[in-house]
């Protein structure tokens, strides 16, 4: 048996303390410390980076909603479409209210191409929240797909639930109503936008834009019964 000399011994017993050290450190590495750096490295623009990191944590624990959102916000933006796509349909599962959620799954499956997964997710969201936000996101994707009737559909329902409350489905409702060339039903509605909160900006610009000054006498026109949005009123 070969001898080693103290101060190799000693040496050895010293690297082999640091390497424990080492290896123990990253194995107590705490999931706080793991998301913060990711999130500087998303802040950053290293998104592939912080994908390594949330895939770490979802496979740790894989029931945190965070981390299967983060990750699938990180791989979405390091173009991991399909490693997005899974990681948000688990936080969409596992906090099914968030919207935040539906609006990244939305979009990575409209850059996968996958239409009909779309546009079904987003049905059964929208029929299942039954709030005005899911069905103007169904009637925006409508829209870019090219199917006007879903789109009007959709808007119509999303301006009946939000019941006047606000301007945002009214306006969704001119713009669509403007890409098919419905100039009076494009007006009619910022009307509407207009009345549900007169504060809106961005209301105000779009009726000026069509020679409309807004104010309190301005009324709204009656429904052009030969649209489809034409009888959509608060």
């Amino acid at each position: 048996m070969l001898h080693m000399m103290p101060d190799m011994r000693r040496a050895v017993v010293l690297l082999s303390l640091l390497t424990l050290g080492a290896c123990d450190g990253q194995a107590k590495r705490s999931a706080p410390a793991m998301r913060a750096d990711a999130a500087l490295h998303m802040e950053h623009g290293r998104p592939a980076e912080a994908q390594v990191l949330y895939r770490e944590l979802v496979d740790r624990d894989p029931t945190r909603w965070y981390d299967q959102y983060a990750l699938g916000r990180a791989a979405m933006t390091a173009g991991d479409l399909g490693q997005a796509r899974m990681a948000l349909e688990v936080a969409s599962t596992l906090r099914p209210d968030d919207h935040r959620i539906a609006v990244d799954l939305a979009s990575v499956l409209y850059q996968m191409d996958a239409r009909d997964d779309l546009f079904r997710y987003l049905r059964d969201r929208a029929q299942t929240t039954q709030t005005p936000a899911d069905w103007l996101q169904l009637a925006r994707y409508a829209m870019d797909c090219d199917d006007p009737d879903t789109a009007r559909l959709a808007v119509r329902i999303g301006i009946a639930i939000d019941e006047g409350e606000s301007s945002a489905p009214y306006v969704l409702a001119a713009q669509i109503a403007r890409q098919l060339g419905e100039e009076y039903d494009a007006r009619r509605a910022l009307i509407l936008a207009w009345h549900a909160d007169p504060e809106d900006e961005q209301v105000d610009t779009l009726l000026r834009d069509m020679g409309i000054v807004p104010g309190p006498t301005l009324e709204v026109p009656p429904p052009h019964q030969s649209t489809p949005l034409g009888d959509a009123s608060p």
